[in-house]
């Protein structure tokens, strides 16, 4: 008993550092852009996220013969219509959108299992990877490795739509990625204890998202284009994709 309460004490400790990674950088952004951020986390993101934690529930995840899977990102089609394919553009700009997904997933150490363009029901398409999360209760516990997996998992989410926005900038629509906007911010919520540490937390980690975007941008373009062509790939074919030279 006294070791469990001396690992709770081990751990509200981390707690109060827990921006202390990123306060440099964000004490340094122009104050426009803080309240303009700001904002946005609180007046579109949070108020998806019930402000009351709830009790820890199962991450959703698919079991497979390879183990945990987490089919977490979606690209939402602009309307809930029966599923229709997509023009060849549409569809190029959902290919990226999901090689942002898988890419950064595999460098960040969870493996990508499959990732398609075929729409279904109100899906334009799909990546699943291993679930970052696998036994992990974000309102249990909160030391720096739980945290850290939080991390791994809130920008695998935001690398699809930074990759979309990254290939097609115009291509870019609200509804695009709300999935992944609201699954990130229900994880920062769980993980920082304010609505400040939530704005401050998501921000850091879009920076993080878009600078891996940008350093594996060609892996994600040949993921693409194998998406593209072939509309669906599986584990292998994705790291076939990742590893080809040019």
């Amino acid at each position: 008993m006294t070791t469990r309460n001396n690992k709770t004490r081990r751990a509200s400790a981390g707690d109060k550092g827990l921006l202390q990674d990123f306060d440099a950088w964000w004490n340094g952004r122009p104050p426009e852009q803080l309240a303009a951020w700001n904002k946005f986390v609180i007046e579109e993101l949070l108020p998806r996220v019930s402000a009351r934690r709830a009790p820890a529930a199962p991450t959703p995840s698919t079991s497979t013969k390879r183990g945990t899977a987490n089919p977490s990102h979606a690209t939402p089609a602009p309307r809930p219509k029966p599923a229709r394919r997509p023009d060849k553009r549409r569809r190029k700009t959902y290919a990226y959108h999901e090689a942002g997904h898988a890419v950064v997933s595999h460098f960040l150490g969870c493996k990508a299992l499959s990732a398609t363009v075929i729409p279904a029901g109100a899906s334009a398409g799909a990546a699943v990877h291993r679930n970052p999360l696998r036994r992990v209760q974000l309102d249990l516990y909160r030391s720096d490795r739980v945290r850290l997996r939080a991390e791994r998992a809130i920008m695998i989410s935001l690398a699809g739509p930074l990759a979309q926005r990254r290939y097609r900038p115009r291509s870019w629509r609200r509804w695009h990625g709300r999935f992944d906007f609201r699954r990130a911010a229900e994880l920062a919520n769980r993980v920082c204890g304010s609505t400040e540490q939530v704005s401050a937390f998501l921000a850091w980690l879009e920076v993080k998202t878009r600078d891996l975007v940008e350093s594996y941008w060609p892996e994600i373009e040949r993921v693409a284009d194998s998406l593209f062509e072939r509309q669906r790939l599986d584990g292998a074919e994705i790291m076939a994709a990742i590893n080809r030279k040019t």
